[in-house]
């Protein structure tokens, strides 16, 4: 049964929409550095406030998308052991041996608008959605190729690819996750940067600071412990804009 051509489309889309971030533009002429060179190390979370001002770190999204994959992985397990009234999962169709042709199947039905639990609908799949788009925010990318990397990631990397050996992608989860995801990612930047301008502390406890940061953004910590020189902090300055800059200080 040969994939339908909506499907093929959407997931070459998808798959461009997760490398976005890869393919952005190098350009240091919109900036005035007080540097003798054109580029130096900052910390991206210290910068003045910019919704489009952009850092291209390409490698660290690289790290990042790796670390994904292997946690997506982790998270399906946990979700195959959860009950199917939860997961709307039909286990017994799930086996090795016809995993890849339920893969397919699945892809070539889809999308469907689910009926899954709530708060997977309504809650996990926006706050994943939210962890996506920070997976970019964090390393320097502005709004909107993390939205697009957001759009990538949930589309192509989980409901067209990992999930879809369990069920039908969903057209609930396509829309919601990204949209949702950014507009929550957004916040968590936001709290991000005030946590990190505030030393790492909330009520004056760093272990409190570092759990909520670690919450809010999973992947870009646990990337900054595995390779602390790639970190948003040792960022090289070499800014580009899409569209009208927007930028102001966080008090």
């Amino acid at each position: 049964m040969k994939i339908k051509l909506k499907n093929k489309i959407l997931i070459i889309c998808a798959f461009f929409f997760i490398y976005a971030p890869i393919f952005s533009q190098e350009n240091t002429e919109n900036i005035n550095i007080n540097s003798d060179s054109n580029c130096k190390n900052i910390n991206i979370l210290e910068r003045p406030y910019s919704l489009l001002e952009n850092y291209p770190k390409k490698d660290m999204i690289r790290i990042n998308t790796g670390i994904f994959a292997a946690g997506a992985i982790g998270t399906m397990g946990i979700l195959y052991l959860m009950p199917e009234s939860v997961t709307g999962w039909n286990k017994s169709s799930l086996s090795f041996k016809n995993l890849f042709g339920k893969w397919k199947d699945n892809v070539v039905a889809g999308p469907v608008f689910d009926k899954d639990n709530w708060f997977l609908n309504y809650a996990a799949h926006p706050y994943c959605g939210a962890v996506y788009y920070m997976d970019a925010r964090s390393v320097g990318y502005n709004a909107i190729y993390s939205f697009l990397h957001c759009v990538g990631m949930s589309t192509f990397m989980w409901e067209y690819g990992i999930e879809a050996f369990a069920e039908i992608p969903s057209i609930n989860d396509l829309i919601i996750t990204p949209i949702a995801g950014s507009i929550i990612g957004e916040l968590f930047y936001l709290i991000k940067r005030e946590i990190a301008q505030n030393d790492w502390e909330i009520f004056n406890s760093k272990i409190i600071g570092h759990t909520i940061t670690f919450l809010i953004d999973p992947i870009n910590e646990i990337a900054n412990l595995l390779v602390p020189e790639k970190s948003a902090s040792n960022l090289i300055l070499q800014p580009n804009y899409v569209g009208l800059e927007i930028k102001w200080q966080i008090p």
